[in-house]
């Protein structure tokens, strides 16, 4: 990454990628990519979209049009920027018209993954068995994020984790005085207090070798790897991040996303 980051600042324009024994994986052209990230990637874009019916009924959620283009573009195109040339896709609802519309894009080389059923956010990945890298990222395909891939990638090298979770940060306003007792002894209070969280944000990256918790063919959440994994004493990190970040899960968010899409500037 250091080296990539030195050809980026001293203005090269294309660089070749090559392996321990110098075979060339890929072409780096800093004119159309920032970086290359040996990363497999997978988008999540299997799920129904209830919240977002009757606009879900004959589309699924990932092809919904933001400001001209569907959402899945965005989250595609934002990967390819960053070097990140394997993208599996996760498929179920409406299956056929998002392959249908990927067929299309020159921007990258799709592998699909269809649920014969529902498998929760992160249970399909137990059907895949030929990653090309050692380094899987797992995102949602109704987030829009301008994470900078290859900062999250840095940092998971560098904190060795095994799984790294983005955070974004939440806060709860309490509109009463929190009291701090001791057997019905009032010991202090705080007037309306806000307390802030770091939640989850629907993007992970994870060590190849972690799928092997999942089990197979079964129903299973990303939250449900991440409480296995802490069991297992595995490194689990947060990535705190305080870019844009949103959720088009409901009506409000959908519209949200019509008004801000143009001053979204993806790393």
């Amino acid at each position: 990454m250091l080296k990539i980051k030195t050809f980026r600042n001293n203005d090269l324009k294309i660089v070749p990628i090559v392996d321990q024994n110098k075979k060339i994986l890929s072409i780096l052209n800093f004119n159309n990519r920032k970086s290359y990230l040996p990363i497999d990637s997978v988008i999540m874009a299997g799920g129904r979209g209830k919240r977002l019916s009757p606009l879900t009924d004959k589309i699924p959620k990932s092809l919904l049009d933001i400001d001209g283009k569907p959402i899945i573009d965005y989250i595609v195109n934002h990967l390819t920027f960053s070097g990140i040339e394997e993208i599996w896709v996760s498929l179920n609802y409406m299956s056929d018209k998002i392959t249908s519309h990927l067929k299309k894009s020159e921007s990258a080389n799709f592998k699909y993954l269809k649920e014969s059923s529902p498998m929760g956010t992160i249970g399909s990945l137990s059907l895949i068995n030929n990653f090309k890298h050692d380094t899987v990222l797992i995102l949602n395909s109704d987030i829009i994020c301008n994470i900078d891939f290859e900062l999250f990638f840095t940092d998971f090298l560098e904190q060795k984790a095994d799984i790294a979770v983005l955070t974004i940060p939440y806060n709860v306003s309490i509109p009463y005085a929190i009291l701090d007792t001791e057997e019905n002894l009032i010991k202090s209070f705080k007037e309306k207090p806000t307390f802030n969280y770091q939640s989850n944000g629907g993007i992970y990256l994870l060590k190849k070798e972690v799928l092997k918790l999942i089990p197979r063919d079964t129903f299973f959440n990303a939250t449900d790897l991440i409480e296995k994994a802490i069991a297992n004493n595995l490194r689990v990190i947060s990535y705190p991040f305080s870019g844009y970040w949103l959720d088009i899960g409901r009506f409000e968010d959908y519209e949200r996303a019509q008004k801000e899409i143009k001053q979204v500037k993806f790393k």
